[in-house]
C-alpha cells in the first residue's frame, strides 16, 4: 500500500510540474507574439528628445514671419520618399497646407524607400527655401516623375523646408534597400 501511495504521489508531482512548464512555455510564446506585434521604432540620424513634440499647425504658427526656426520636434506622417536613395522625404503638414520637404543634415542618413505613410517624429531646423529649377527637376527625377512633369518646371519655387538631424519612424516594418542604412 505504501508503494502505491508513493507511486501515486510521485506521479502527481511529475504531472503538476510538467503542467507548470507548459504554462511557462505558453506564457513565453504569448510574450514573443506580443513583441512581434508591437510596432517597430526605427531611428535615423542622431537621437533626440521627443517630449516637446509639436503638430504641423503649431510649427507653422511658430514660423510666422520668420525665415528659419531651430530646435523643432515635429510629429506627422511621410507622404513621399526619394525613390533613388531615400535622401529626402515630404511630410504631411495637414489642413490643406502644402507638404514640407525634409533633407537630412550633411546627407548623413536616409529613410527607407518604401516608408511613405509611416508616422514620424523629426528633429531639426525649419526654414523658408527657394528651390531652383534644376533642384526641382532633380527632385522629380528622384521621385520617378514623367518627362512631361519634369519639363513643366520653369521657375524657382518658394516652400517650407526642413533640415533633419534625426528621424524616428513608428511602425515601419518594411524591407530596407541595400545601401539605405545610416552611413
Amino acid at each position: 500500500m505504501k508503494k502505491v501511495l508513493m507511486i501515486f504521489a510521485v506521479t502527481s508531482l511529475m504531472i503538476s510540474c510538467g503542467g507548470e512548464e507548459k504554462k511557462e512555455e505558453k506564457k513565453d510564446n504569448t510574450e514573443n507574439k506580443e513583441e512581434a506585434k508591437a510596432p517597430a521604432v526605427m531611428l535615423r540620424g542622431a537621437d533626440f528628445d521627443t517630449s516637446a513634440v509639436m503638430s504641423p499647425n503649431e510649427m507653422i504658427a511658430k514660423m510666422e514671419g520668420l525665415d528659419s526656426l531651430e530646435g523643432i520636434v515635429l510629429r506627422t506622417e511621410i507622404n513621399e520618399c526619394c525613390q533613388k536613395k531615400g535622401c529626402w522625404m515630404t511630410l504631411n503638414m495637414g489642413d490643406g497646407n502644402p507638404d514640407m520637404r525634409v533633407w537630412f543634415k550633411d546627407y548623413d542618413f536616409f529613410v527607407p524607400l518604401d516608408a511613405s505613410g509611416t508616422p514620424v517624429v523629426v528633429a531639426g531646423k525649419a526654414f523658408i527655401d527657394t528651390v531652383s529649377i534644376a533642384d526641382q527637376k532633380h527632385i522629380l527625377e528622384d521621385a520617378n516623375a514623367s518627362a512631361e512633369e519634369i519639363a513643366a518646371i520653369t521657375e524657382p519655387k518658394v516652400e517650407l523646408g526642413f533640415e533633419a538631424t534625426g528621424v524616428y519612424l513608428y511602425g515601419y516594418n518594411g524591407e530596407e534597400a541595400e545601401g539605405n542604412e545610416k552611413k
